[in-house]
């Protein structure tokens, strides 16, 4: 099955907060109708290689990894509108002089 989008998700264990931005990622994804996604969880402490494989600095941190370019978001996704645009799930707000008036 191909997926219209694809995500690499950063944590660092089971915490509540790695389940948090998992979750937020899942209900964007709903909130703008993508459907065809797939997340994939990499929790560093078991895949330290995976972590450093992508340079993850900071966490936790979200990847979209298809469609191209890669995007990262570190943070928990609590922006739920910045986030979005960041990961291209939304149109960008238009520009002030794009309003089509005269």
């Amino acid at each position: 099955m191909e997926v219209e989008r694809a995500f690499r998700v950063f944590v660092a264990g089971d915490s509540w907060r790695s389940q948090r931005v998992v979750r937020a990622l899942h209900e964007l994804c709903a909130k703008h109708e993508i459907s065809q996604y797939r997340v994939e969880v990499v929790d560093v402490l078991q895949d330290p290689a995976g972590a450093e494989r992508d340079r993850v600095l900071a966490l936790p941190m979200v990847m979209r990894v298809a469609p191209a370019p890669v995007v990262r978001v570190v943070g928990d996704l609590s922006d739920g509108w910045l986030a979005a645009e960041v990961l291209g799930l939304q149109e960008p707000a238009p520009a002030a002089d794009e309003g089509g008036g005269p």
